[in-house]
């Protein structure tokens, strides 16, 4: 990276804080340098963190602005964490760096934003239709499945001869999952299940003692060889199939939906989209135009980070 202004980008989900350095103003043809993720769990702060991954940096000014997605619903200039015991907030990160131009957005809202700056090379197809060559007023829709479920919209609106892109977040996670055993006293959401502790724990507890699964990815690696696995792998993709057709219907994501988290990743390398593609294409009322809706995994490395690069900062 050339450029001597630069920002401080940095995307904190539920395990790991992923930081990098982005030129300012940035274009596509620059990249995201100095890209280091560390585990949310050795720091207090957020302040800390960020005081970590400088100290490792070799004669470079301070940021001239910072973006972060943050995996929980931004309030205030401030959030904490749904799957973390952490709080940040604007405040603390410009009393850490002495630096003004502070943007805080939900991580979602950060993928969201890269949406439009993805080529067909960073997509790998998930339902085997082409990938809309033009945008309209539909949005499209980021989703994420890692340690929690998330997703965010994002739209074209011209305002003034210009183009503007909008991201609207949400928390779809916590949305109520029917049918889903509850969870003590609380019932069953969404990401109970679509999540990686989640699939690990379904699969650990058909398993009946005959194998402990950790992570998610062992759950989908062992699609052929596991039949609990494969029960649980199967069940994870006609949910995920209809958590994905539900937020399309509620959002009007006409545009599409873009998949990413170590879990979609995870399930799109090991186990077969039919039973996703038969929940997301169900018959309605509707179902030509759902039948139209692609849905891709995004396989460029830290789209957050990108979407973080171009987010305004004020």
């Amino acid at each position: 990276m050339t450029h001597d202004t630069w920002r401080l980008v940095a995307d904190i989900g539920g395990t790991n804080i992923r930081f990098g350095r982005a030129p300012e103003p940035f274009s596509l043809d620059d990249e995201i340098v100095d890209v280091l993720a560390l585990p949310l769990k050795r720091f207090a702060s957020i302040a800390q963190a960020i005081d970590a991954y400088l100290a490792g940096l070799m004669d470079i000014s301070r940021p001239a602005s910072v973006a972060i997605g943050a995996a929980g619903p931004v309030i205030g200039g401030a959030v904490e964490l749904t799957n973390a015991p952490y709080e940040i907030s604007v405040a603390a990160v410009r009393a850490a760096l002495g630096t003004e131009r502070v943007c805080l957005v939900n991580d979602l809202e950060a993928v969201a934003r890269a949406v439009p700056l993805l080529g067909e090379h960073d997509l790998v197809p998930i339902r085997t239709l082409p990938p809309n060559e033009t945008w309209d007023r539909a949005p499209a829709l980021a989703v994420n499945v890692g340690t929690g479920f998330g997703a965010a919209a994002v739209a074209r609106r011209d305002i003034a001869s210009t183009c503007a892109w909008v991201t609207l977040a949400a928390e779809p996670g916590h949305i109520s999952a029917p049918g889903f055993p509850p969870d003590g006293n609380r019932r069953a959401a969404i990401e109970d299940f679509l999540s990686g502790r989640g699939v690990a724990r379904a699969a650990t507890i058909l398993a009946d003692g005959r194998h402990v699964f950790e992570r998610a990815v062992e759950v989908f690696a062992a699609f052929e060889a596991d039949a609990a696995a494969r029960q649980v792998s199967e069940a994870f993709a006609e949910a995920f199939g209809r958590a994905v057709r539900d937020l399309v219907l509620a959002h009007g994501a006409w545009q599409g939906v873009f998949l990413v988290g170590s879990v979609a990743h995870g399930w799109a390398e090991h186990c077969p989209a039919d039973r996703f593609d038969q929940a997301f294409a169900a018959p309605s009322p509707i179902d030509k135009l759902m039948r139209s809706v692609p849905v891709h995994l995004v396989k460029r490395p830290e789209p957050a980070l990108l979407g973080l690069a171009v987010f305004e900062v004020d």
